[in-house]
This record gives C-alpha cells, sequence and structure tokens, in this order.
C-alpha cells in the first residue's frame, strides 16, 4: 500500500506544478480517479473493519463494494481468524453479491458488538410443553450458523429439534429417546452429527447410535438416526469424527486408555489402546474433542496436570468387522502430545478447586477451575496455554463469583466453549456481602493469539432470568447467540448482536 501512497504524491506535485497558462487552472489528481483496479488491490490488504472505514468515505469508494471478489477475498482472510456466520463447510464462493454483502454485515457486527458495544440485543423465547414445571430440559447440540438447537427433556425422554427463525419460532421434530449418559457432535456440510451413550438400565441396556441433523442454505431441517446399536462397554466419553464414534470405557487407575471406535457405515471396528502417563480414575473423566478433523484426548490428572493425547482414527480397518458389539483388533499408540501444568499457584490444594471444563483446540489447551474457600468467598479462574508454549505459565482471567448450579451440584456445569474453541460462555453467581442476595451475571470468554489472550465480556441478563431456573446453557459464535433452557420449559436465545 506504501508504493501506491508515493504515487499518489507524485503524481499530485506534478500536477501542482504544471498550472495552466492564462489564469486557468487544471484540478490536481484525486485519490478517487485511480482505477477501480488498483482501489481493490489497495484494499486487498485490508482487514474487515477497515475495509467498511475504507468504503464508507465517499461515493465512489462505496461503489467499490459491489465487487463480489471483494467481499470473497476479504471473508476468507476473515475465515482463518474467526468463523463466519454461516453453516460448517459452506463454501463462501457459492454465495452471490446480496448474500456476502449480508455475511460481511453481520460478522463486521459481531466484531463492533463484541469490541465497542457488548450488550444484549434480543431475547428469543420458545416455550417447550412440559408435563410439570421443574423439569430439566438441557442442550445437548447448537448447531453452528444456523437458528436449529437440540434439546433434550428428562422425564419425558424425549431429544426436541428447535428452530430459532427470527420469522417463526417453533419446534420442527420430536424423538424418544433413553437419557443419554455421553453425548458427542461432529459437523459437516449439511450434517449436524450427534454421537448418544445410553445405558439408563443398567448393563443390560447399554447401547450406541448416531443421529443426523440435516438442513439446507434455503431453511428447514430433519432429524434422523443414522446408526443403533447395543454396547457391551460403559462409556466414561466419546468422540464422533466423519464416520468414526470412539467410546472411552469406565477404567480404574489403568495407566493406559482404551478407545473403543467403530465406522457407523462400514460397522469395521477396533480398540486403540494409549499409554498414559498418570492412572485414569473417576476423578480424572477424559475429555474428548475433534480439532481439523484429529480427535484428541485430554486427562486430567488430580486438577493439577493436563495431557493431550491424539487418537490415531486412520488406522481403523476398513473392512467390515463382526457383530455390532465395538470389539476388535487392539492397536497400539503411547505417547503424550502435551503435558502442562493445570495449576501454577502452590498455595491452592485439591480440596479449594475444581476443574470444571478442560478442552483442546487449534489454538491450544483451555481450562476453567473454581475455586473454593468458604461459602461467600469464591471465584472463577480461566486458564489457557497456547500451542507451542505449553511449558510457560498459562494466560489466565479470573471471573468474581462461582458456576450457578440448578438443583445443586448433581446439574451440570452452566458453561459451555464453542465449536472452535476460540469462545466460551458461563454463568456466575457472586455476593457482594454474605446477605445480600446472589447476582446473575453472563460472561463471554474469547481467546486470542498474543500477550492478553484471554477477553472476558460481562453481559446482565433481563431481571426475568435467575440462575436458579436456568438447567443449561450453549453457544453459537457464528450468529452470536446463546441459548438457556429454564426449568419452566422455556428455550431462550439471547442475542449478542
Amino acid at each position: 500500500m506504501g508504493s501506491h501512497t508515493a504515487l499518489l504524491n507524485e503524481e499530485s506535485f506534478q500536477e501542482n506544478q504544471s498550472r495552466t497558462r492564462g489564469g486557468t487552472s487544471r484540478a490536481s489528481t484525486s485519490f478517487t480517479d485511480y482505477p477501480s483496479d488498483i482501489l481493490l488491490e489497495i484494499l486487498g490488504d485490508l482487514d474487515l473493519w477497515d475495509t467498511f472505514s475504507f468504503l464508507s468515505v465517499c461515493t465512489a469508494f462505496r461503489n467499490l463494494g459491489n465487487s463480489r471478489f471483494l467481499w470473497i477475498d476479504v471473508l476468507k482472510r476473515t475465515e482463518c481468524f474467526r468463523p463466519l456466520p454461516i453453516p460448517v463447510g459452506t463454501d463462501i464462493n457459492d454465495f452471490n453479491l446480496i448474500e456476502l454483502q449480508k455475511i460481511a454485515w453481520r460478522t463486521h457486527h459481531l466484531e463492533i458488538n463484541w469490541i465497542v458495544y457488548p450488550e444484549i440485543r434480543r431475547v428469543a423465547d420458545l416455550r417447550l410443553r412440559v408435563p410439570v414445571d421443574g423439569q430439566r430440559t438441557n442442550i445437548l447440540s447448537v448447531i453452528p450458523g444456523t437458528p436449529l438447537v437440540l434439546v433434550y427433556q428428562e422425564r419425558t425422554c424425549r431429544l426436541i429439534l428447535c428452530d430459532f427463525n427470527a420469522d417463526n419460532v417453533r419446534v420442527l421434530k420430536r424423538m424418544d429417546l433413553e437419557r443419554p449418559s455421553c453425548s458427542a457432535l461432529y459437523d459437516k456440510l449439511g450434517v449436524h452429527l450427534v454421537a448418544l451413550f445410553t445405558d439408563a438400565g443398567g448393563a443390560s441396556e447399554r447401547s450406541l447410535c448416531v443421529l443426523g441433523v440435516e438442513y439446507g442454505k434455503e431453511g428447514g431441517a430433519n432429524l434422523e438416526e443414522y446408526f443403533s446399536a447395543p454396547s457391551t462397554i460403559s462409556c466414561q466419553s466419546l468422540f464422533i469424527c466423519e464416520n468414526i464414534v470412539g467410546v472411552i470405557p469406565h477404567s480404574g487407575g489403568e495407566t493406559f486408555l482404551r478407545v473403543h471406535i467403530t465406522n457407523f457405515v462400514t460397522k469395521a471396528s477396533a480398540i486403540i489402546s494409549i499409554e498414559v502417563g498418570s492412572p485414569i480414575n473417576h476423578r480424572s473423566r477424559p475429555a474428548c474433542y475433534v480439532c481439523n478433523a484429529t480427535p484428541y484426548i485430554v486427562t486430567n490428572s488430580n486438577h493439577c496436570e493436563f495431557e493431550v493425547y491424539h487418537c490415531p482414527t486412520n488406522r481403523l480397518p476398513s473392512t467390515v468387522g463382526g457383530p455390532q458389539n465395538l470389539e476388535g483388533d487392539i492397536i497400539e499408540r503411547s505417547g503424550a502430545l502435551v503435558q502442562v501444568s493445570g495449576v501454577d499457584d502452590g498455595e491452592y490444594h485439591n480440596d479449594s478447586f475444581e476443574t470444571a471444563k478442560v478442552w483442546w483446540s487449534p489454538m491450544g489447551l483451555h481450562a476453567i477451575t473454581v475455586m473454593r474457600y468458604d461459602r461467600y468467598d469464591h471465584g472463577t479462574y480461566i486458564r489457557f496455554w497456547p500451542k507451542g508454549e505449553e511449558d510457560e505459565p498459562p494466560e489466565r482471567c479470573y471471573l468474581e463469583g462461582s458456576p450457578a448450579y440448578f438443583n445443586g451440584r448433581d446439574s451440570p456445569w452452566p458453561m459451555a466453549s464453542s465449536p472452535s474453541g476460540n469462545y466460551a460462555v458461563i454463568i456466575l453467581d457472586w455476593m457482594k456481602h454474605s446477605s445480600s442476595p446472589p447476582i446473575t451475571t453472563l460472561y463471554l470468554i474469547t481467546f486470542l493469539a498474543g500477550p492478553g489472550a484471554i477477553k472476558s465480556l460481562c453481559l446482565d441478563l433481563p431481571p426475568t432470568i435467575s440462575s436458579r431456573f436456568i438447567c443449561s446453557v450453549g453457544i453459537d459464535e457464528r450468529c452470536g447467540v446463546v441459548y438457556l433452557t429454564c426449568t419452566n420449559g422455556r428455550l431462550l436465545a439471547v442475542s449478542y448482536v
């Protein structure tokens, strides 16, 4: 861009020096007189924020916004560091000019609202039919870049697919299903896959199923069952990646993980054995995450040390296996890819804190730790180890308050991370003093590269929403929406855009 500026200055100088003789003058060259292709080349060096600033200077610059290739270029560069408000896997080249402009504007508003004007913009409400007040309804998944949410009602044992389209908030489909003990998600173009493990009836009724939420560009969606089979093992954690489902059974202090994997399309199966550095027990439940179509497993030893492992599902046999009981050949795999210290402050003891959530993303390792000293003195730490800097002290952010619980500690933690791992949402209660009622706050967390890698924003929930009635929470980073379920059957979409 510097070469274009130098050229402009030189031409302007020559033009001013060649004023016409006889009292008349010629106008000096203006920046707007440059050919459109040169101006578009300059725009190619600007981010989305600066692009909108450039186009707002004058009418001539604003007309450059009618170039479809301009928006394709700037959106592709934007997509490298933040998801766009479109479904996963969508090719930006498939949109016309008007659609590209709308995508760019919404992405721009996401950045503005996040950085400049953080506040709740809109709350949409969908009331689900419940037999009795107080029934727990949990968010199973939020389909990224769409208004679709999948929830589960515990008392009715029913999956419900909801559509929060601005013009028509509604329930699309219901499906009966035993209460799942574990779930996992995976997105690809036009399909949102959900793996569910159920064992409500004990060892004799364990089963694994895979559901698909199919949706299209023109709206509408359907919920279908892709796979279902009984299981002879328990499930401590699981993942789904492309056509592969991995199940980690419960273990009693072993120094290795066995991952039972199966291809739910070809029915091929195998067992992967992963040697771990610390014994796996009931306090160090492994967590599974899929990044860039690769499964990773995070183990946690006494809340003080994390290890990250890669699960080599590409070695799964492609041929059809035997019966659908998740058994097969053993594939050996050992060695931690990443090992970090979870708590770097020596004064904290195991009884004073608890790791509420830990996840792995392309950016690195993330953890949320709840500190408890007494009834009124507590706080929440967000920790982040950027990839490649695991030996360094983590970036961290302190939030006053502790996660709000519905119906006691047996409820799920009121927090969720986005599919990319770059964003998280958490609902906290805090008290000014022992006699004051708790104040419910919603925090949006974002993880960035470089110094100050953790940013947090506090949003005030409407007074009608209390932590005592919130069952679960979810986030769609692409559309800027936080979803909440309440005990009275309400499903809320809280938009911060």
